[in-house]
């Protein structure tokens, strides 16, 4: 029997792109890419509509209007033939168009695995462009959950001041990105220069780069400045806000709850690594009184969880217990698999009994 299957699929791998026994002809403007119709029926929505119209007796199907190469339509049927499908970042865009466009979910779900593996941090906002046209929710959610985690890398990147204006407003709304908001502000401003470049327009000239940034500059959060960080701002662009906006901009950042002409986004990003700002929440394992640490016996293995319902910074933890002195034991931090996340962190530390380990990573 499984000599069978292996010689069933070596006939379907062979079949790939091969005209012999095609009764089906993909016509592109200067190409025919051949297809097998008994393999094919089934497995998209789209081409089960096109084998079950009137298909012209010629077998052909005319593909000049699907705004896909020829190219990236054979990495397309791939899917249907080999085992073992090979994607090109030069062609995924047309295969993951064409995936949607034929409702093949299976196909639209592994160019989305194929982008979430080969992505770089450069190219990190492409597939976050991808991932909004085509409605790709577990690839907008590791685009997101990249960007955020690593904003510092994705403000340096080289990709950055080419981003389009749109994508970098949707970045700058996200309350999740891990930086300090001073970068984030020159970020902006660097971006803004190279934008007056491209339009031509002279970047020395604020109200040129205060055209650029529009409303972006609303989206700077300096609720999560101190005052010496956002008056370095103000005062490296001399003439970029307004009076009305500078009193803002101070008010947000001595915490004057009770501003009422509010422009600027004033909800804070969430814990800064950096600056050692935000709230806190201290879990202890033996908060209740009915249980102490004299009680706990630790010797073995445990297994603690915990969840939460947005992005967190775990600083640290704190093992205090007496008795123990000259032992060791090995605590491992792993952040767990979703839905749409992969594990990110795993890290292993040994330390001693009555020591407190100090860390700082990004969960």
């Amino acid at each position: 029997m499984s000599d069978n299957k292996s010689v069933l699929l070596q006939t379907i791998q062979s079949s790939y792109l091969n005209p012999d026994g095609a009764d089906v002809w993909f016509v592109f403007d200067g190409d025919r890419v051949p297809g097998h119709k008994f393999l094919l029926t089934g497995l998209s929505p789209w081409l089960n509509i096109t084998f079950n119209s009137s298909l012209p007796e010629t077998g052909n199907v005319d593909m000049t209007n699907s705004q896909v190469t020829v190219a990236a339509f054979k990495e397309f049927l791939q899917f249907f033939y080999m085992d073992d499908v090979t994607l090109t970042m030069e062609n995924i865009e047309g295969v993951i168009h064409f995936a949607k466009q034929s409702l093949s979910k299976d196909v639209f779900t592994k160019c989305e695995q194929f982008l979430i593996k080969s992505f770089t941090m450069d190219k990190i906002f492409y597939g976050h462009q991808l991932a909004l046209l085509y409605e790709a929710d577990a690839l907008k959610a590791f685009c997101e959950d990249e960007i955020c985690v690593n904003a510092e890398a994705t403000f340096k990147s080289s990709s950055f001041l080419d981003f389009p204006y749109s994508m970098l407003l949707t970045i700058l709304k996200f309350d999740s990105l891990v930086c300090e908001e001073k970068d984030i502000f020159d970020a902006c401003i660097a971006w803004a220069k190279a934008a007056c470049d491209r339009n031509q327009k002279d970047s020395k000239i604020l109200e040129n780069l205060r055209a650029q940034l529009d409303d972006l500059i609303y989206q700077i959060r300096f609720s999560s400045m101190t005052v010496d960080k956002a008056t370095e701002c103000i005062r490296s662009c001399r003439g970029l806000f307004t009076a009305a906006e500078m009193e803002e901009i101070m008010c947000m950042v001595n915490r004057k709850l009770d501003f009422i002409e509010k422009k600027f986004n004033w909800t804070p990003r969430y814990y800064n690594p950096k600056s050692g700002r935000g709230n806190q929440l201290l879990c202890s394992r033996y908060s209740s009184s009915d249980k102490t640490n004299d009680e706990y016996n630790p010797r073995g293995s445990e297994k603690i969880t915990f969840t939460c319902n947005r992005r967190v910074v775990l600083n640290g933890f704190y093992y205090e217990c007496s008795g123990f002195d000259g032992e060791s034991f090995t605590v491992t931090i792993t952040e767990a698999k979703s839905e749409n996340v992969t594990e990110r962190y795993n890290q292993e530390v040994t330390f001693d009994y009555g020591s407190g380990l100090e860390l700082t990573m990004i969960l």
